[in-house]
C-alpha cells in the first residue's frame, strides 16, 4: 500500500512539473539593428535635439522596442537601443514586420560645442552622426 502510495506522489510531482514548464516564456534581449538616423547637424544650446530612429526591430509579432540606454564619454553621446523577443509554446506570434519608425530620442546639452551621436548596433558595429551646438 505505501509503494502505491509513492508511485502517485512521484506521478503527481511529475506532472505539476511537466505542467509548470508548459507556458513557460522566454524572453531575449538584443540590440536593434538601427539602420539610420534623422537630425538637424546644427542647433542652438538652448535648443533639444531630436534625434529619429529608424529601423527593423522584428518580423514577427513577438518582437518589441524593451529600452533606451544613454551615455555620454566626453563629446560623444551613445545610444543602445534594445529590443526584446518573447517566445512560449502558447503564444501566437503573428507575421507583421514591427520596426522603429522614427521613434524621437531628445537629447539636451550643457555645453556648446561638436557632438558625436553614436548607436551601438549588434557584431560591435556603430551608426555616428555629428552635432554641432552653437552658443545662443
Amino acid at each position: 500500500m505505501k509503494t502505491k502510495y509513492f508511485i502517485l506522489l512521484i506521478l503527481g510531482i511529475i506532472s505539476i512539473i511537466s505542467f509548470s514548464n508548459c507556458n513557460k516564456e522566454t524572453v531575449t534581449k538584443f540590440l536593434i539593428e538601427v539602420d539610420s538616423i534623422v537630425m538637424a547637424d546644427t542647433i542652438l544650446l538652448s535648443e533639444i535635439l531630436n534625434v529619429e530612429l529608424y529601423g527593423t526591430i522584428g518580423n514577427t509579432g513577438c518582437y518589441e522596442f524593451s529600452n533606451l540606454e544613454i551615455d555620454q564619454v566626453d563629446t560623444t553621446i551613445i545610444m543602445e537601443v534594445w529590443g526584446k523577443k518573447t517566445e512560449s509554446k502558447d503564444l501566437d506570434c503573428p507575421e507583421m514586420l514591427v520596426s522603429l519608425n522614427g521613434a524621437v530620442v531628445e537629447i539636451t546639452f550643457n555645453n556648446a560645442g561638436t557632438y558625436v551621436i553614436e548607436v551601438k548596433l549588434p557584431d560591435d558595429r556603430k551608426l555616428s552622426e555629428p552635432v554641432v551646438v552653437l552658443s545662443p
